[in-house]
């Protein structure tokens, strides 16, 4: 089997656009909102900044990625600002991006740290801006550009579902943190990817997802594992397993937006298979490379597995961190199914 074939699932959800950018669909989907959500947060007034002057230390982290075919080739790109601004000083924004070619196993990250710049928040919509890459616009028109040794890219991308709300609302504590975080499982993409110097051609889809919130540096360190999930079947998943020190255990839980555009909040259980562990030649972080992540209340058990083993980003603030274009196969609500995922891992395993 080529690794193509080997990339069956991934190729029909993520790399295949239920929405074209051109479309009016998938706006009119985006705008009726997720049904029954009961948000504590707006998705369009925050996609910009959230600041408290009282606060020891702010968080505000946008991600946005996604997994393409072009021509015979399986082409992926990362954007993910994160500033953390504190009460006394000036504040730091970390900068990650990445490029992989699945098909040829070549990847590429990025990494530079600035001092905070000015976000510009001009009629609603979203400014950041480096040397190396930016965010602008809104979810009409989201722009995110990037360079990095080996490629670049530049893709605009449009809101074409509902939004996840994390944890029922989109606030719940993450690592002694409150956080708020919503997610857009699918955004119609057009663009390009350039590596090794050659440029490919993106129409598709992307994942957005964005998260605030005030942390405590007491707390040391967060580490957490999480999993964005789009299935064939049209669901979306959201689950976060992460160690809450408030109870001395590992703690799971699985937001998923339905079809109907409804979203169900359930217990998981998240289980990494020792076998698929790996360990970085750069950091040495330990990371789980297969999952199979238990939802009962669903009737649900999916594996998800990455496709290449080096997908890890490092940051001089933080350490590593491991962002991993994967397969999805299992069952969901008692019947099979197949999909891709973005795993994320925040610090080692170990």
């Amino acid at each position: 089997m080529s690794k193509l074939d080997s990339l069956l699932p991934l190729q029909r959800q993520s790399l295949s656009a239920p929405v074209s950018w051109d479309s009016a669909e998938g706006a009119s989907v985006f705008k009726k909102g997720t049904a029954g959500a009961g948000a504590l947060i707006d998705v369009n007034k925050d996609l910009l900044p959230f600041k408290d002057k009282k606060a020891m230390l702010v968080s505000n982290s946008w991600w946005a990625g996604g997994y393409f075919m072009a021509g015979d080739e399986v082409i992926g790109f990362i954007y993910n600002p994160l500033i953390m601004k504190p009460l006394v000083g000036g504040g730091q924004m970390v900068e990650n991006l990445s490029l992989i070619n699945i098909t040829t196993g070549k990847h590429y990250s990025g990494n530079k740290t600035y001092s905070v710049p000015k976000v510009g928040e001009s009629g609603g919509k979203i400014n950041i801006v480096t040397d190396t890459g930016s965010m602008t616009g809104d979810f009409d028109d989201l722009h995110c550009v990037g360079k990095m040794e080996g490629g670049s890219f530049d893709v605009h991308m449009r809101a074409s579902s509902p939004a996840i709300y994390n944890g029922g609302a989109g606030v719940y504590e993450l690592c002694g943190m409150r956080s708020h975080q919503y997610s857009l499982p699918v955004l119609a993409t057009k663009g390009t990817v350039t590596m090794d110097g050659k440029t490919y051609e993106l129409n598709g889809n992307s994942w957005f997802d964005r998260q605030w919130g005030i942390f405590n540096p007491k707390n040391g360190l967060p580490k957490w594992t999480w999993f964005g999930i789009n299935l064939v079947n049209g669901t979306a998943l959201s689950i976060w397993h992460l160690f809450d020190k408030s109870i001395g255990q590992n703690k799971s839980f699985a937001t998923i937006l339905h079809t109907d555009g409804s979203q169900t909040v359930a217990a998981a259980v998240c289980i990494p298979d020792a076998e698929y562990a790996w360990e970085s030649p750069q950091t040495k972080n330990l990371y789980y490379l297969k999952w199979t992540i238990e939802i009962p209340q669903l009737d649900t058990s999916l594996n998800v597995i990455t496709t290449e083993k080096d997908q890890e980003f490092t940051m001089a603030s933080m350490g590593g961190g491991y962002e991993g274009v994967s397969n999805v196969t299992g069952t969901f609500q008692g019947r099979s199914v197949v999909g891709a995922a973005r795993l994320e891992m925040l610090g080692s395993c170990r």
